[in-house]
Order: C-alpha cells, then structure tokens, then sequence
C-alpha cells in the first residue's frame, strides 16, 4: 500500500525533514503535534516519545537506537495535597541537536538539551543537559570524554554523515523516503539495511 508523504507525514509528527526520516512502527509518539523531526534521522524499535507543550525537537542526522524514552512532562511530587504526587503536571522541552547518537534503552528527562555531536551511552539516565561532542553514560548519566572535536568539525564541514536510506525486503516498517518521494507500509519483516551513497546511486 502506498500513501502520498507529504499529506501522511504532517498527520504523524509536526513537522519534519525532507530527506530519509525512518521510524519504526513499534515506536509510540503521543501529542505528535508538538514533536519536530528533521532530516536524515533514525528512529528505532519500541521508542516511546511523549511529548506535551513546550514539546520534543530532534535535529537532523540523529539516530536513536531501540527502546528509548523521551518524556517532556513528570508528576509534582512537591505539593502536600496528595500522595504520593497531586495532579498537576510540569511540563519542559527536551530539544536533541544534530548528528547525536543515543544508545537503546537510555531514557531522557524533561528539560534535557542534548548538543550536537553527542553520543549517549545504552542504559543512560539523562536528567541535565549534555555538552557539544560528550560522551555520557550510567544513572544518572556523566559524561565519560569528548569526541574528538577537530574530526566533527571536519566530518560535519564535509558533509559526511551517515546514509539512512533503506534497503528493505518484506517489510513491516514504515519509511519516509523523500529521495524515491513516498512513504510505505508493508507486512511481514526479514531485514533493513542502510546504504551509502554510493550503493543509492547505485539502486
């Protein structure tokens, strides 16, 4: 079944990148009207983004792995109403920079700002912000060392960022590929496979 992308698209998420965005279907986005995706981004298996004002922004070139969790909004525990939290809720924007990598099963806190070229560790607690280039890791999550910042800089000047154009057979995953300009739907599901460049010129 084929779907036209443009109309789709904007029904799942606010807003989004023109360029190869992949979300797998077993990913959950609640309040899809205030979640911002952009391009070339990865987004995995049973991934659970809820978001409420002020919302969740991913950048571009992101790739989140699988079984992670993104929530924009937590309970008031402060207030002597009731127990053990009343029914107010605070609500924070988590904002994630471009060409970040967060491992699976990390989760993010309201408020967090994840900076570019951030790698977050797998099973990573992340309740403050993170730094341009860290490496972070653990509960709560701190940072491990830094990228090295002279070859980001010169990767990203390039443009060499990694490819998520899929490859896909019998699939049961849904792909926003502005490059072939429609987004599909399938069932049954052996494999996806990203390509470089080069191998897409090739198809």
């Amino acid at each position: 079944m084929f779907w036209n992308k443009r109309n789709q698209v904007k029904k799942l998420i606010n807003s989004y990148g023109y360029a190869d965005v992949y979300i797998d279907p077993s990913t959950f986005i609640n309040n899809s009207q205030y979640v911002t995706i952009g391009k070339n981004c990865w987004i995995g298996g049973n991934n659970r983004i809820l978001a409420n004002y002020p919302g969740i922004s991913i950048g571009n070139n992101v790739i989140m792995a699988d079984h992670i969790v993104l929530f924009s909004n937590f309970h008031n525990y402060n207030d002597t109403s009731l127990l053990p939290f009343d029914n107010k809720t605070i609500a924070k924007p988590i904002c994630i920079q471009d060409n970040v990598w967060i491992g699976m099963y990390s989760i993010i806190f309201p408020g967090v700002k994840i900076e570019e070229g951030a790698v977050i560790g797998a099973g990573s607690i992340v309740t403050k912000s993170v730094p341009k280039c860290a490496v972070v890791g653990g509960n709560p999550a701190e940072i491990i060392k830094y990228r090295d910042l002279n070859k980001y800089e010169e990767l990203k000047e390039r443009k060499y960022f990694k490819n998520i154009s899929i490859r896909i057979e019998n699939p049961e995953f849904i792909v926003i590929n502005s490059y072939n300009n429609y987004m599909v739907k399938k069932q049954g599901c052996n494999y996806a496979q990203t390509l470089t460049a080069q191998e897409r010129e090739r198809e």
